[in-house]
């Protein structure tokens, strides 16, 4: 009786102790995805980026943003709003930008094809690396000297602000609460602008945003937090604001916001897609005909 006392207590005392080092793991999981989110947005202003996220009434944040310089000094900004879980929009946010640079398009300056190439192969390494059932969607934007091109799959939103007038860069694609499971999109949706001395700021964000704010309403947003201090305008406060906007008008998503001056400081942003494959398909035969286009 006595033995059999002393193997529960210390089958509880086991239990105990990986349960105390799972919720130390998950604080420190938290608190460096805090840190560098923090870099990230220091980052993000030094290059005339700003990023911002809100959780909103949703239990976990499944958005991701990411806001950077490229190796040959060209920035780009990419937003991913992930469903079933933050794993396919943590894998697309640290991947995405990387297997862009290493396409061979790129090096040939043919930057629609190398944001084809760069969806295409990390929704590869994706499925081959992970065995999460998550989604997301992804939309970017790249600016190359004036060239500014845009690469989309879902519903997050680029809006350009130019002359006084919001434009939209991007299609919506098909709007549900949650998507469905199995494959919805991974080719992007592509589009080029030539920016002109009128252009003011690109502006991306997820549906989070866009459920609740026209794009006329959103820029107008970001311009009148940034021409509060004409003298030192910072992107993030402008991203912030919009996020607390979409919030007081009761968005119910995670939000998530990144914009800059097209302008002065090139900004660039990012497209949202799904990456899950229905049992049987192979990933890589969906692109290869796409991308000769």
């Amino acid at each position: 009786m006595d033995e059999s006392k002393a193997r529960k207590k210390e089958e509880a005392a086991l239990k105990k102790a990986e349960a105390q080092a799972a919720n130390q793991k998950k604080r420190e999981e938290a608190l460096a995805r805090k840190n560098a989110e923090e870099q990230a947005e220091r980052l993000a202003v030094q290059l005339g980026m700003g990023t911002a996220s809100l959780k909103g009434d949703r239990g976990n944040q499944e958005d991701r943003v990411v806001a950077s310089r490229l190796s040959q000094g060209d920035r780009c900004c990419a937003v991913f709003d992930g469903h079933y879980g933050e794993q396919c929009a943590e894998y697309c946010h640290a991947q995405l930008l990387v297997q862009l640079q290493r396409s061979p398009y790129w090096f040939a300056f043919n930057d629609k094809a190398a944001l084809k190439a760069a969806f295409a192969q990390t929704h590869a390494q994706f499925l081959k690396e992970s065995n999460s059932q998550s989604g997301t969607t992804a939309t970017v934007v790249l600016i190359r000297g004036r060239t500014l091109q845009v690469a989309s799959v879902g519903n997050s939103r680029a809006v350009i602000f130019s002359d006084g007038k919001a434009s939209q860069l991007t299609k919506d694609g098909e709007r549900s609460e949650v998507p469905p499971p199995g494959l919805i999109s991974t080719i992007p949706e592509t589009a080029e602008r030539i920016l002109t001395q009128g252009d003011e700021f690109v502006l991306l964000a997820s549906d989070g945003v866009w459920d609740v704010l026209s794009n006329e309403k959103a820029c107008n947003i970001v311009r009148q937090t940034l021409a509060a201090n004409p003298a030192s305008p910072n992107p993030s406060e402008a991203a912030r604001a919009l996020c607390k906007a979409a919030l007081q008008a009761e968005s119910t998503d995670n939000i998530c916001v990144s914009g800059g001056d097209v302008l002065l400081l090139e900004a660039t942003w990012g497209t949202m897609y799904e990456v899950r494959v229905p049992e049987g398909l192979t990933p890589g035969s969906l692109f290869e005909a796409d991308l000769r286009n």
